[in-house]
C-alpha cells in the first residue's frame, strides 16, 4: 500500500450481471437516482478505506462526510 498521503481512489467500476440461464452482461447505463446512490456509496466506501489506510500507518483521518 502507499503511503497515507497518497489517498486511495476508486478508478473504475464494473457491474456485471448474470442470468440464471448463465448468459453475463454488463450493465453501461444507470438511471440517474439509481448512479446517485451508488456514487454515494462509493465516496462512503472510498473514505472509509482512506481512514483505515491512515490509521494503520498511525495518521489521523477525520474527513468522514457520514
Amino acid at each position: 500500500m502507499s503511503e497515507p498521503k497518497d489517498l486511495l481512489k476508486i478508478m473504475g467500476v464494473n457491474i456485471t450481471i448474470t442470468w440464471t440461464d448463465g448468459r453475463s452482461e454488463q450493465l453501461m447505463d444507470l438511471p440517474e437516482d439509481v448512479s446517485k446512490v451508488l456514487e454515494d456509496y462509493l465516496t462512503h466506501l472510498e473514505t472509509e478505506v482512506a481512514h483505515e489506510h491512515a490509521m494503520k500507518y498511525g495518521e489521523y483521518f477525520d474527513n468522514r462526510p457520514y
